[in-house]
């Protein structure tokens, strides 16, 4: 039995390697990506967000904010930092 996690229409691939994930049919939000195999070994890279979840995408647009304050920030009166002048 094969999950949508093991389905590759689920997966955006680049160079052949699944990189983002993305299944409406999987609860899971946060899931292991796909491992890479070099030589018949599989190594696992780590965790992805399942991009069909509403939580996911406010994970990545929160993320995409706060990365967007921290490299403009402002002083309180409004202004621009005097480490930006």
């Amino acid at each position: 039995m094969t999950t949508p996690w093991d389905d590759s229409a689920n997966w955006i691939t680049l160079f052949g390697h699944g990189i983002i994930y993305s299944s409406r049919t999987d609860p899971r939000i946060l899931v292991p990506k796909q491992p890479l195999s070099i030589a018949g070994t599989a190594i696992p890279l780590g965790w992805t967000l399942n991009m069909a979840h509403t939580t996911s995408k406010l994970l990545m647009a929160t993320a995409g904010l706060a990365t967007v304050i921290k490299m403009y920030p402002t002083s309180a009166a409004g202004g621009t930092s005097a480490k930006h002048r």
